[in-house]
């Protein structure tokens, strides 16, 4: 312990800003690595869009893997780990940034391909999509009103919560965590969703129908 306390009280400030970084980081990715593999992640399948379509053209469901706090985790942990060894190397601070970035970028969207793969997978095998008709569960990530895409909602299908991509046709957006139901099974494995509490008159509007 002594040794360490040396060595750490011998390091410069930016040398014990990229190694802090890069514990920490270590340590959150790797007890979220471990939850995921033991089952205590309960959103193992929650990062991604799970409707087993997991591409860049399934209504923005890629930018919300690439969001997710795991791949921002990814993101943390590759660019100060690279920035750590350049720093070592003795490269200039603006090198340094430049592959930090860089390096963290790559990370970021690996993980964000293989959250999407697993999900895909996952759903394509053990998921049969109309048995969300009818479920409840909460918005994930807002739901814009009128048919707007981009939202998502965490529902329990087959005793395990999970996050697909929905829409809603109500004239107001869903805010994140307000409760929802299924109604509906669209295309493309859409969920169309309403909230469960009603709005009040004054803040309800005319519902355009969706197609």
């Amino acid at each position: 312990m002594d040794n360490f306390g040396t060595w750490w009280d011998s390091l410069t400030g930016i040398y014990k800003m990229f190694w802090s970084t890069s514990i920490l980081s270590s340590v959150i990715f790797v007890t979220m690595v471990i939850l995921s593999i033991i089952g205590g992640d309960s959103d193992s399948d929650t990062d991604g869009d799970g409707n087993g379509d997991a591409d860049a053209d399934s209504g923005g469901g890629m930018m919300s893997y690439i969001l997710s706090f795991k791949t921002v985790m990814a993101f943390v942990l590759g660019a100060s780990w690279t920035g750590l060894s350049a720093l070592y190397q003795g490269l200039p601070i603006f090198a340094i940034t430049l592959i930090s970035i860089f390096s963290g970028v790559l990370m970021m969207a690996l993980m964000a391909f293989l959250l999407s793969l697993f999900v895909k997978l996952q759903h394509d095998s053990t998921l049969d999509m109309n048995n969300t008709i009818g479920s409840s569960g909460v918005a994930y990530v807002t739901i814009p009103a009128n048919g707007g895409k981009g939202g998502q909602v965490e529902i329990l299908v087959n005793n395990s919560y999970q996050t697909f991509e929905a829409i809603t046709d109500e004239s107001t957006p869903i805010a994140t965590e307000e409760p929802i139901e299924v109604v509906q099974l669209l295309e493309d494995n859409v969920l169309l969703v309403r909230r469960m509490q009603p709005l009040q008159e004054h803040e309800q509007e005319q519902q355009i129908p969706l197609e």
